[in-house]
């Protein structure tokens, strides 16, 4: 399946020329709930991630944090299924980015032999994201997220960030400059990864989204 991941300009550059996958841990995120801070109905008050303390022993309410922490302290790297270029996705991830485009396989098969654990899946979107299971804590989000069409890397490591090891040439398929960017940046973009990446040549190409036919 043929997935994608819109990047920084400087992010994907990076990559390149060190070959090494940056995760971020996703407490360092800007979305909330991607650090935990979601209403919970089995408690009183919004953004709360504990059970009451009443209703609970101490033991039980030690546990049930733990898993907490542990969930919302992995690092995540966040790809999508949505072939079609999107505005929405452009517009998140700014001006100066670039989509990257791969496969399930490929991302997996481009990542040696590691000492983190490490899982690929399918984000699930509900309208209830209360879960007591760890993994649905990282690969659960709401329903509002649904056009988001995520394909989540999770690494276990309560790291502020990882930088795995990877093989950019079995990953990158193709890569798509951002339309919003001016017409010569775009073409000095394409021309200097093409000659200093000789694999990505003919691989790198222009937004077609705000042409009109």
């Amino acid at each position: 399946m043929p997935i994608f991941r819109y990047v920084h300009t400087e992010y994907l550059i990076d990559l390149l020329s060190s070959d090494k996958l940056y995760i971020s841990n996703r407490t360092a995120f800007q979305d909330k709930r991607e650090q935990g801070q979601k209403e919970n109905p089995q408690c009183e008050g919004p953004l709360s991630f504990v059970y009451h303390r009443k209703k609970k022993t101490e033991e039980e309410f030690q546990k049930r944090l733990a898993m907490h922490n542990q969930a919302y302290s992995t690092c995540i790297s966040c790809w999508t299924k949505r072939s079609d270029e999107n505005v929405m996705f452009w517009n998140c991830y700014g001006n100066d980015t670039c989509r990257i485009e791969t496969t399930i396989k490929d991302l997996i098969f481009s990542l040696p032999p590691t000492d983190y654990e490490i899982v690929v899946a399918p984000v699930k979107y509900t309208e209830n994201e209360w879960t007591e299971l760890i993994q649905e804590k990282i690969f659960n989000k709401h329903m509002a997220y649904k056009d988001e069409q995520e394909i989540r890397l999770c690494v276990l490591t309560d790291m502020h960030h990882v930088m795995l090891d990877v093989d950019t040439k079995m990953l990158i398929k193709g890569i798509i400059i951002n339309p919003f960017f001016i017409k010569s940046f775009q073409k000095y973009i394409k021309e200097s990864i093409e000659q200093k990446y000789g694999f990505l040549k003919g691989k790198v190409t222009y937004s077609h989204l705000l042409e009109y036919k």
